[in-house]
């Protein structure tokens, strides 16, 4: 495996309207490659579901915001889209990002997702063992990068990007070739 600096990679980041496919929906799907603007798209709810309040206060997402949304399956193509042949993505909290993932997945298509999906959060925590939160914001603080308010995919996928090259250059470091 080459070195994990040397990779190609797509980061991804969702919000949600909840902590998992059962009990909420995907809001909004980020995704970005190392030195181009990261792209997101707002997705439509299913019928009858709302934005709590909760969600709003922390994303800044209103129910009027998703005028121009895109349904499910035009969020899962333009990701697929983006991919193209590349086979990692990388996500901050991945366990969180491949629940929606693998659902909208799932709505589209059969099988498993097209990509292996990396942790940054995971490598973190073998990596930086005493650092007190791995959170995205303090570990890119940390790492030299300031994240703003409100939490939004686009801002996320950057900062998860900035985190991926600073872990995956302190991977190499190590010697180590698979991220995972």
């Amino acid at each position: 495996m080459p070195d994990p600096a040397a990779l190609d990679v797509l980061a991804v980041d969702c919000q949600s309207t909840g902590a998992t496919p059962a009990h909420g929906s995907l809001l909004e799907l980020g995704w970005g490659r190392p030195g181009a603007p990261a792209e997101s798209v707002l997705v439509t709810l299913p019928e009858g579901a709302t934005i709590p309040r909760a969600v709003t206060r922390v994303t800044g997402i209103r129910s009027e915001d998703l005028e121009g949304a895109v349904s499910p399956a035009q969020a899962w193509d333009r990701l697929a889209g983006a991919l193209g042949a590349t086979p990692t993505a990388v996500a901050h909290f991945a366990r969180f990002e491949a629940r929606f993932l693998e659902d909208l997945h799932a709505s589209v298509s059969a099988g498993a997702l097209p990509f292996r999906l990396v942790c940054t959060h995971e490598i973190a925590r073998r990596l930086l063992p005493d650092l007190p939160r791995r959170g995205l914001r303090a570990l890119a603080g940390y790492l030299g990068w300031q994240l703003a308010a409100p939490r939004r995919s686009a801002e996320h996928v950057e900062a998860t990007l900035f985190v991926w090259q600073r872990l995956a250059e302190r991977l190499a470091e190590e010697g180590v070739r698979d991220p995972e």
